[in-house]
């Protein structure tokens, strides 16, 4: 984890590396740097669904992943490297 800002309450803001983000939604990393799945195989089959605080406590703004790029490159401004993924507003499709 890397801090990369202190909320409102004074609380540290985390960016998570893509191996942080698969031991939270349960992967387990081998001895070898594999990741294997023990936990919810429906995880596997669900759309991940990333939520963007307004920040004026109105609500969230919820956006759907359209779109991965695999190129790896360092981020100019926080030197970090970083990966894209594109996202588009969620709504209700009957």
């Amino acid at each position: 984890m890397k801090q990369i800002g202190i909320d409102f309450q004074g609380w540290p803001i985390n960016a998570l590396t893509l191996r942080e983000i698969l031991h939270k939604l349960g992967f387990e990393e081998t001895l070898s740097g594999e990741f294997t799945f023990t936990d919810n195989p429906e995880l596997l089959d669900s759309y991940p669904l990333t939520l963007e605080d307004d920040g004026m406590a109105y609500g969230i703004r919820p956006m759907l992943i359209t779109e991965v790029d695999n190129e790896i490159y360092e981020d100019e401004n926080s030197k970090l490297k970083v990966f894209n993924l594109f996202r588009d507003g969620y709504r209700q499709i009957d």
